[in-house]
């Protein structure tokens, strides 16, 4: 990641996934642009249920404008890439997050809660 005053030039990862982490942890205003398929930002008013201060321009781009504190929130993953980006929103949340519909993680990322919580998160899969 590369940071001047104006220009946020991302280097590495989805869209998605920045997304959710630069929603809680940089002071600025984030432009996502997801040129390539569209709709692929529907799920962005999730992170506006825990907290975060982001808007769907249209079906390419969202703002998000930030820091935002994030909160626990009852959230369903609509597909792989939304998913993950949902889950390390919850990583960063304050409180208990409950991802619903997680097969669509699984689809993409074996054994992903096992590798979390080795890695120290607390997640748990429930039953």
């Amino acid at each position: 990641m590369q940071v001047a005053p104006d220009i946020l030039h991302l280097v590495g990862g989805t869209p998605l996934v920045h997304l959710a982490r630069f929603g809680r942890e940089v002071k600025a205003t984030l432009l996502i642009h997801e040129w390539m398929f569209d709709g692929r930002l529907y799920w962005v008013d999730s992170l506006g249920t825990m907290g975060a201060r982001v808007v769907l321009a249209d079906p390419h781009r969202a703002v998000v404008i930030g820091p935002s504190p994030l909160y626990g929130s009852e959230l369903r993953s609509p597909d792989i890439r939304a998913g993950m980006a949902l889950l390390a929103a919850t990583l960063c949340a304050r409180g208990t997050s409950v991802i619903h519909n997680v097969e669509q993680i699984d689809r993409g990322y074996e054994a992903l809660d096992v590798r979390l919580r080795a890695l120290g998160a607390k997640i748990e899969r429930a039953a």
